[in-house]
């Protein structure tokens, strides 16, 4: 049987376009598999850096748990607003000054990453203007964040004049008044 050139060059060509197309659908294969491959590599590598992250916070977390446990008192816990309420009123008897509790509200402040709640107080306070004055100290040395928003004291009634009686030594003449104090503190609480 004899060829002719013709059908020589058509079988020629028929193998190659054969042979090309199986080599093209190879190399879109391999192809379309390595970029599938890539995109799970990447998103392995953002699983590993995440975990590690996480890993790594945690870690943290608990190297520094002791140090973190020392700022729970900086706080007033929701729980606990009835007792530092209280610690105020205390904090008025331990220094000869009558405590009187107006209002109490909570404010809600911060960006929105980060949402800080405080408790505001507004508080009446009455006695002597060396009372006061170790109330608003023994305040700022609670283990608190304390703010004071408005402090205003006012001196009132005086039974005693002002100056000074001879016989009473000792005695400045503005403990011999009764001063009047209205404080708004601002204290940070978390839950």
């Amino acid at each position: 049987m004899k060829f002719s050139t013709k059908k020589i060059l058509i079988l020629v060509s028929v193998l190659v376009l054969i042979f090309l197309s199986g080599y093209a659908f190879l190399f879109f294969g391999i192809k379309w598999k390595n970029e599938k491959s890539f995109v799970l590599s990447q998103e392995i590598d953002e699983y590993v850096i995440r975990e590690s992250t996480l890993k790594s916070n945690d870690k943290t977390a608990q190297d520094l748990a002791s140090q973190i446990n020392l700022l729970g008192p900086y706080f007033v816990k929701e729980a606990d607003v009835v007792s530092f309420i209280e610690i105020i009123e205390d904090a008025g008897k331990k220094n000869d000054a009558v405590v009187t509790i107006g209002t109490i509200g909570v404010v809600v402040g911060g960006d929105e990453s980060v949402k800080q709640q405080t408790l505001s107080l507004r508080f009446d306070a009455k006695g002597s203007w060396s009372n006061l004055r170790n109330l608003i100290s023994y305040l700022e040395n609670l283990p608190y964040k304390i703010t004071f928003e408005k402090v205003s004291l006012n001196a009132e009634f005086s039974p005693v004049p002002f100056f000074k009686d001879p016989e009473i030594e000792g005695v400045e003449k503005s403990d011999l008044q009764t001063w009047g104090g209205v404080f708004e503190i601002n204290v940070v609480t978390h839950k």
